[in-house]
């Protein structure tokens, strides 16, 4: 739902909420609001939820706004008040919802051409309650940090949650594959972008999906959403606002996104040691087809790493990304390849470019710019 919002309600929204950026993400608006509402339905199993969310996205991407120190405090508290019952709590609900949606997974990619329709209705119906997976996965990916152990659980149940977490991980880039596919049908049949449907929120998904109606108003918004926009989501009562006036968002992102200033060194956690020079490649700036061609010994730099990415990744002479703990894929990728990689560096895909020349220190977490491209 479109509101009247000046950058002082935006602020009043973000600070009230104790929101700061957190992650980056190659999905769109529909995504996005799946996985609000998602967050909030964790409270079913934990207790606790996201509650409010922010996110300034467009162009298939967003950037979302959390709080984390709250999530990651009532995790805390969780595993301490029921530590001999998480895997019931949290763990098994979570696990069951996933190999549920695995099985809907496979029943709709049989109707994707004859039925995009209702592909996209049983979608609407389960996207968001997979979203809990990854919520109660990543509240524990939150507290633990870059910490290889960390309060009552163990080494081995740190392992054994990653593991876990990258399964469930690994499932919604199928969901996503199957709604552009059907989206493509959709829109070739009614003759309009049938992409910009991606731009709706879930419930506006849902709503489109009873009457196959769209208007030039509705294009003409969900046009502006692809171009640029800022998502605000409030659990109770339940809100939804998105904004799409340029100017306002480019304050937005300019306030609370931009990183501002010089960098000769950057700092991040060390996952796999080693001391390497070499060329920056950024992720942020390229496509999946432009990856696919790079050929050479790159230090890569990245939001976050994909299980997609695993061929540039064995390419790479390092990995550097901006998010990311113990449990995220670029970890665990490093470490099973050996390959120098320093995490939540927080400002990398920012101040790094494509061809700078830096030396990677993985064993102090530092990265050192020599060269400037």
């Amino acid at each position: 739902m479109k509101d009247k919002h000046d950058f002082n309600s935006v602020k009043v929204f973000i600070e009230k909420n104790n929101l700061n950026p957190a992650t980056n993400r190659e999905l769109p608006l529909f995504t996005l609001s799946c996985i609000a509402i998602g967050y909030s339905k964790m409270r079913k199993y934990l207790g606790y939820s996201y509650e409010a969310i922010a996110a300034i996205g467009g162009q298939g991407k967003f950037h979302t706004m959390f709080n984390e120190t709250f999530i990651i405090n009532e995790t805390e508290k969780l595993i301490e008040k029921y530590f001999d019952s998480l895997n019931k709590i949290a763990f098994l609900p979570a696990l069951d919802i996933a190999k549920k949606v695995e099985k809907k997974i496979s029943e709709i990619n049989e109707i994707i051409k004859s039925d995009p329709i209702k592909c996209l209705k049983i979608i609407s119906e389960f996207y968001d309650e997979y979203m809990v997976c990854i919520a109660i996965y990543n509240s524990f990916w939150r507290y633990i940090g870059n910490e290889r152990n960390k309060g009552k659980l163990s080494s081995k149940e740190v392992i054994k949650i990653g593991k876990e977490r990258d399964y469930i991980a690994k499932i919604y880039p199928k969901v996503e594959k199957i709604i552009n596919e059907c989206l493509k049908y959709i829109g070739e049949k009614n003759k309009f972008d049938g992409d910009l449907l991606r731009y709706n929120t879930l419930n506006e998904m849902k709503d489109y999906l009873k009457d196959m109606k769209i208007n030039d108003k509705m294009i003409q918004e969900l046009n502006n959403r692809k171009k640029g926009y800022f998502y605000m989501y409030i659990e109770k009562p339940f809100s939804e606002t998105i904004l799409t006036d340029k100017k306002l968002i480019e304050k937005i992102k300019d306030e609370f996104f931009n990183f501002k200033g010089n960098v000769e060194s950057l700092k991040g956690h060390s996952i796999y040691g080693g001391i390497v020079q070499g060329v920056v490649y950024n992720l942020k700036n390229h496509s999946r087809e432009e990856t696919k061609k790079l050929d050479k010994n790159y230090i890569i730099v990245a939001t976050m790493t994909k299980p997609d990415d695993i061929d540039i990744i064995k390419k790479s002479k390092a990995i550097i990304t901006d998010e990311g703990g113990i449990l995220s894929h670029a970890s665990i990728t490093a470490r099973e390849l050996k390959i120098p990689c320093i995490i939540g560096t927080k400002i990398a895909t920012q101040v790094l470019h494509d061809g700078d020349l830096v030396e990677v220190d993985a064993d102090k977490g530092i990265v050192k710019i020599i060269k400037r491209a």
